[in-house]
Order: structure tokens, then C-alpha cells, then sequence
């Protein structure tokens, strides 16, 4: 029960993120810093990052979203 309202908060955060910029937030509420890359392995951010976007501009929060893909990529593989 608690980690189902956790998850619904979270989602709720990253709607409430995207409505006043319309780039939604990358975050799927898996929130797990990789101790070695320093990468949210649910979204792919630095802690920097996600601490940031709630205030970043729309072109950072593309900039940021363009690199995830192969961040990903790079956390599927370690």
C-alpha cells in the first residue's frame, strides 16, 4: 500500500513538473542512484538534473532529455 501511494505521488510531481513548461519530467518513479555512473537508473539523470528541473528552461529540459536514450543504454549494460 505505502509503495503504491509513494508511486502515485511521484507521478503526480512529474505532472505537476511538465504543466507550466509542457516537457513533461523523464522520471518513472523508479528513483535509484548507480553508485558507479552517479545515473538515476529509472530516468537516466544525474542527481544535479533532477534536482534542476523544476526550475530549468524548456531548451535545458531538451537538452537533458536528448541524452537519456543513450544513457540508458549505457545503464542496461553495467
Amino acid at each position: 500500500m505505502g509503495v503504491e501511494r509513494n508511486a502515485a505521488r511521484r507521478r503526480m510531481s512529474v505532472v505537476m513538473a511538465s504543466s507550466d513548461t509542457g516537457v513533461a519530467s523523464p522520471c518513472n518513479g523508479v528513483c535509484t542512484i548507480h553508485h558507479q555512473l552517479g545515473l538515476c537508473e529509472g530516468c537516466g539523470r544525474t542527481l544535479d538534473e533532477i534536482a534542476e528541473w523544476s526550475t530549468a528552461s524548456v531548451a535545458r529540459r531538451q537538452t537533458i532529455l536528448q541524452a537519456l536514450p543513450a544513457r540508458r543504454a549505457i545503464l542496461t549494460q553495467s
